[in-house]
Protein backbone atom coordinates (compact mmCIF):
# COMPACT_ATOMS: atom_id res chain seq x y z
CA UNK A 1 0.00 0.00 0.00
CA UNK A 2 1.04 3.62 -0.29
CA UNK A 3 0.30 6.47 2.11
CA UNK A 4 0.92 9.92 0.62
CA UNK A 5 0.61 13.38 2.19
CA UNK A 6 0.99 16.36 -0.14
CA UNK A 7 1.51 19.88 1.15
CA UNK A 8 2.07 23.31 -0.33
CA UNK A 9 5.06 24.81 1.47
CA UNK A 10 4.63 28.14 -0.35
CA UNK A 11 2.27 29.44 -3.04
CA UNK A 12 4.54 32.28 -4.15
CA UNK A 13 7.02 31.00 -5.17
CA UNK A 14 5.34 27.65 -5.87
CA UNK A 15 6.95 25.01 -3.60
CA UNK A 16 5.10 21.70 -3.16
CA UNK A 17 6.25 19.17 -0.61
CA UNK A 18 5.17 15.85 0.77
CA UNK A 19 5.93 12.39 2.04
CA UNK A 20 5.20 8.90 0.73
CA UNK A 21 5.40 5.64 2.66
CA UNK A 22 5.14 2.37 0.74
CA UNK A 23 4.81 -0.96 2.43
CA UNK A 24 2.69 -3.92 3.39
CA UNK A 25 -0.71 -3.29 5.01
CA UNK A 26 -2.31 -5.58 7.55
CA UNK A 27 -5.89 -5.13 8.78
CA UNK A 28 -6.09 -5.62 12.54
CA UNK A 29 -8.82 -6.07 15.14
CA UNK A 30 -11.91 -6.63 13.02
CA UNK A 31 -11.16 -3.96 10.40
CA UNK A 32 -10.63 -1.24 13.04
CA UNK A 33 -6.92 -0.62 12.39
CA UNK A 34 -4.46 -0.79 9.53
CA UNK A 35 -0.83 -1.56 10.34
CA UNK A 36 1.72 -0.42 7.76
CA UNK A 37 5.09 -2.16 7.66
CA UNK A 38 7.21 0.40 5.77
CA UNK A 39 9.42 -0.86 2.95
CA UNK A 40 10.26 2.50 1.31
CA UNK A 41 9.99 6.11 2.52
CA UNK A 42 10.31 9.22 0.33
CA UNK A 43 9.99 12.96 0.90
CA UNK A 44 10.25 15.99 -1.35
CA UNK A 45 10.31 19.75 -0.82
CA UNK A 46 10.21 19.50 2.98
CA UNK A 47 13.55 21.27 3.57
CA UNK A 48 12.82 24.09 1.08
CA UNK A 49 11.40 26.77 3.39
Amino acid sequence: MAFVVDDLVSANPWKPGGIEIRGIAEILRGNDYVKIVPMKKLSWGMNDK
